[in-house]
């Protein structure tokens, strides 16, 4: 019963099982079960938790559907559940946790495309979903992310081109989206990236033009980090090159 428990913290155990759904009773603030070995779904039940700020069920082997009661949780800062073998498409409904800092969904078999009720989302500081079997074009809405600083879509099945919008992201510093398929000219909006670091989108076979990113090649001293491998970028010409560097 624990009415007056706000954190649960039973991570980095051997805990087997189903998650009970009676987590969904408790009044919690803080859920961490990261690094165990529940199986099952992740219970709708935890939709109940409207104080939740942070939950974090990460490196477990979770099944099945996300719930879209998650989208209940409208003080959650903190999702994570990352590293399971959650399935089917990322819930639209997730668009509704307008407090999120960081979404952590990579390394799991998410399909479909990014929902563009995830662009509503200006808090997110980082969000990664690489890792997953997501299909379809980037929306445009993408560059609404005004807070966005850490950006891994990498290990998809994304197509068409790079939005121009992505040059509205002034914040973001790390954005991987290689090994998907992506073609067309990256944007010159890129450009506009003064805090840009990393900039990772090799092996999208489709995808060539004028790198605009003020970085170097990978193997330079430089701190900032371009890694453009098996995509037909050229460093000082613009068009496609028919040799990949």
């Amino acid at each position: 019963k624990l009415t007056s428990l706000t954190t649960l913290r039973l991570y980095d155990n051997e805990l087997t099982g189903l998650l009970p759904t009676e987590l969904g009773n408790l009044a919690l603030l803080t859920l961490d079960m990261y690094k165990n070995s529940f199986i099952g779904p992740v219970p709708t039940e935890l939709g109940n938790l409207t104080s939740l700020a942070k939950l974090r069920l990460y490196d477990n082997k979770l099944t099945g559907l996300l719930p879209i009661e998650l989208g209940n949780l409208v003080l959650l800062t903190t999702l994570e559940i990352d590293k399971n073998n959650l399935n089917g498409p990322v819930p639209p409904e997730l668009g509704l946790l307008t407090m999120l800092k960081s979404l952590d969904m990579l390394s799991n078999s998410f399909t479909g495309p990014l929902p563009s009720e995830l662009m509503k989302l200006v808090s997110l500081t980082k969000l990664r979903l690489n890792d997953n079997h997501l299909t379809g074009p980037l929306p445009t809405e993408l560059g609404n992310l005004a807070s966005i600083q850490v950006l891994d879509l990498s290990d998809n099945q994304i197509n068409g081109t790079l939005p121009t919008e992505l040059g509205n992201l002034s914040l973001l510093e790390s954005f991987k989206i290689h090994n998907n398929s992506l073609t067309g000219l990256l944007p010159m909006e890129l450009g506009d990236l003064s805090s840009l670091t990393l900039f990772n989108v090799h092996t999208n076979a489709g995808l060539c033009g004028f790198n605009p990113v003020t970085a170097t090649s990978p193997d330079s001293d430089n701190d900032n980090e371009l890694d453009v491998q098996g995509t037909k970028i050229g460093y000082q010409c613009t068009g496609c090159m028919e040799d990949n560097i």
